[in-house]
């Protein structure tokens, strides 16, 4: 192509008039169509179907500077900044602060958080959200006040997601009374 894709797209072939491109799962993403790259294409009778497209990566990487987490509460993870170039294929909405993906899959999410400074014994656990719900606790870390003064939880899971109606939080719970 003349232009890597952004998104669904046509081609008009031998006056056949525009007609679209797609993949076998479905309409084409972009990033799935780069320039200069040479692909297989065949018309089926209705649209012209991609044989070979570019593989679609999804991530983000975003992170938080600073978020209080009252005693006893359990809170949603404002991520703040989104590293420069570090959305690929823009999954990461800043408003809401959840990933969104937009093709259907398996996806692998992975997330921490950093709790330093408690001032007595307690748990600190993080928990993964599909749209809304918990669905999967990642960690539950046991804070031992005066000894490690960076307490981490998170993890990784695989979750399945239906673009686009689907989407993944991220959850923390300071279960000490600070």
């Amino acid at each position: 192509p003349a232009n890597t894709i952004t998104g669904p797209s046509t081609i008009n072939i031998q006056s056949l008039g525009a007609r679209n491109i797609v993949r076998d799962i479905g309409s084409l993403i972009a990033n799935e169509l780069l320039v200069g790259v040479p692909y297989y294409i065949f018309y089926n009778g209705t649209e012209f179907v991609v044989q070979n497209p570019t593989p679609a990566f999804y991530g983000a990487s975003v992170y938080l500077t600073t978020q209080s987490v009252a005693g006893h509460a359990t809170v949603k993870i404002l991520w703040d900044t989104v590293e420069t170039g570090a959305d690929v294929n823009g999954i990461f909405d800043s408003v809401n602060h959840r990933f969104t993906p937009q093709r259907s899959g398996r996806y692998s999410v992975l997330g921490g958080v950093i709790a330093p400074n408690f001032s007595q014994n307690g748990a600190f656990l993080s928990y993964l959200y599909k749209n809304g719900s918990s669905v999967r606790t990642l960690s539950d870390t046991l804070i031992t006040y005066g000894i490690d003064p960076g307490n981490w939880t998170g993890g990784s899971n695989t979750i399945a997601l239906n673009a686009p109606t689907d989407y993944v939080e991220f959850f923390v719970q300071n279960d000490t009374n600070s």
